[in-house]
């Protein structure tokens, strides 16, 4: 071993010893959802090539199976019809619950306490509101539980460069809205250091106010998703998406969106968001 290296020696260390794949370990079907067993293994694909005259139809008489990351305790509700089995018509992830909170949702609190939908998505020749069927199964499956969802919002740093200066100036201050103009204009340069750690910090004021009134807007079509499930807004989920693709389309910000509990309904109480953790 002395003339090993140290990265070699570190790599057979931690080699997990798993015979199955990473994605095959991902894509496990969950045993506990009897009944529900996926046609493929994979659940069929976004992106097979039928149309939507194929697959509109189909929606509302689809079954919803289960896959299960045991690894991570994810869980992806698939919604699929037999007569297409090659053709995944929509899903949402499921993130288990998270006690301290998974992301900064600032003066709201922790976000990502309770089950947390996130990642909706529906086959290209089908719009992301087809995925509603899948929305009231999990809920059902939640009942009684203080469900949330982030929804992503595409298309946030291009709308906040229409505005003005001046706008944003009367709003925010000349800080923040510089800040905030620099991260549209550019989301990724937030993730350089130091500088990116300031940027983010300035422009925090005036993007998440914006984020949240565009979460609000028909252009936001996954808040739109679940609010029409019955989910109310709660906040912003600020530079929780590090991806690439969400730096550059949103700044990393995800609406935060949450659902009353039954509990609470029943009792009389007015319907509000479920009450989060921290955040002063």
């Amino acid at each position: 071993m002395a003339g090993s290296s140290f990265a070699t020696v570190a790599s057979r260390l931690f080699r997990r010893p798993f015979a199955s794949t990473a994605r095959q370990r991902i894509l496990e079907m969950d045993a506990h959802a009897a009944g529900r067993v996926l046609p493929l293994l994979d659940g069929g694909s976004l992106d097979s090539e039928h149309t939507t005259a194929q697959l509109a139809g189909l929606v509302d008489a689809a079954s919803v199976a289960e896959l299960c990351d045991n690894f991570t305790g994810r869980r992806c509700f698939v919604l699929q019809h037999a007569s297409e089995p090659a053709a995944r018509l929509a899903h949402i992830w499921l993130l288990p619950k998270f006690p301290s909170g998974r992301f900064d949702g600032g003066a709201a609190g922790s976000v990502g306490v309770g089950p947390t939908l996130i990642g909706a998505r529906t086959h290209a020749a089908l719009p992301l509101a087809a995925a509603a069927p899948l929305v009231s199964h999990m809920l059902r499956e939640l009942r009684g539980e203080a469900v949330e969802a982030l929804a992503e919002l595409p298309g946030l740093s291009s709308w906040i460069a229409t505005h003005t200066a001046a706008d944003l100036d009367g709003k925010f201050g000349v800080a923040a809205a510089d800040a905030a103009m620099v991260m549209a204009l550019d989301g990724v340069s937030i993730t350089a250091f130091p500088t990116g750690l300031r940027l983010r910090t300035t422009a925090r004021p005036a993007w998440e106010a914006l984020a949240a009134e565009y979460a609000e807007s028909a252009a936001a079509a996954e808040a739109s998703l679940y609010r029409a499930a019955g989910a109310q807004s709660v906040g912003v989920a600020y530079v929780a998406d590090t991806s690439e693709e969400g730096l550059r389309g949103s700044g990393g910000a995800l609406g935060w969106l949450a659902w009353a509990q039954p509990e609470r309904e029943e009792a009389g109480a007015s319907v509000e968001a479920p009450a989060r953790r921290g955040g002063g």
